[in-house]
């Protein structure tokens, strides 16, 4: 037969009661308030890493936005400075193209100054030249006579 002591089973269940209630002040409340802790600084973790990766994709839509406002700002700059350079262009090769044809006509008319110079000189001299001429061939031995 079964025998069965109050006492025992009395102080068994206080003993129960007690273990329970120790464990729970020193070992269950610390543990659970332990483990909300780690989960609140975890979701505060979380949520830094999302607010983060929100600011960084914040980040990079201003920075594409920048950098396609500098190409912007470059492609103006490169073509007004193109068009500079092409209107200079232009205007060098006007110029060079006016003074080129004003040495033409700077060179024609020295030319033609010396020719007439030239025309000059063979007129005063043709009457000297044809005595030359006339003396040599009406010389016997083709010399002149002087």
């Amino acid at each position: 037969m079964l025998n069965i002591n109050i006492w025992d089973s009395l102080w068994a269940v206080i003993d129960f009661f007690l273990l329970y209630f120790v464990l729970k002040k020193l070992l269950f409340d610390p543990l659970l308030r332990f483990m909300e802790e780690r989960k609140a600084r975890v979701e505060a973790g979380l949520n830094a890493q999302r607010e983060a990766q929100a600011a960084a994709e914040t980040k990079n839509g201003e920075l594409a936005a920048a950098r396609e406002d500098c190409l912007r700002e470059s492609r103006r700059i490169l073509d007004r400075v193109r068009a500079e350079d092409e209107a200079l262009s232009s205007q060098q090769s006007a110029r060079l193209k006016q003074e080129s044809a004003q040495t033409r006509k700077e060179l024609h008319q020295e030319l033609q100054r010396q020719w007439e110079q030239n025309g000059q000189i063979l007129e005063e001299r043709q009457a000297e030249l044809a005595a030359v001429l006339a003396d040599r061939l009406l010389s016997p031995d083709g010399q002149q006579n002087g």
